[in-house]
């Protein structure tokens, strides 16, 4: 148990890595500290590729009572960047809602 460890969870590297967004957020949970999120195939925008998916990761971070951030980490294919970003945490609040 060392108290300087902190993780970071990447939902676009989840995708490929883990069989549970879910599972692994909560066996991270204590030193989980900050999450990257970017849509699951392209790592562009959350949204822009078909079926992007976060409710498991949400329905874990919830369940840790995680508090601290989430940040894009990815590209945009759209030419309209600001529309794309709204679809996006639109999207995103919804799925946060049913997780």
């Amino acid at each position: 148990n060392n108290p300087g460890i902190a993780l970071m969870g990447d939902f676009w590297h989840m995708t490929w890595e883990e069989t549970s967004d879910t599972a692994a957020f909560l066996s991270a949970a204590k030193y989980l500290h900050h999450v990257h999120i970017a849509s699951r195939k392209t790592r562009n925008v959350p949204g822009e590729d078909e079926g992007d998916n976060y409710v498991d990761g949400f329905r874990g971070l919830k369940l840790i009572g995680y508090q601290d951030f989430v940040s894009f980490e990815c590209g945009c294919r759209s030419s309209d960047r600001k529309g794309a970003l709204a679809k996006a945490v639109k999207l995103l609040r919804e799925q946060w809602a049913s997780a």
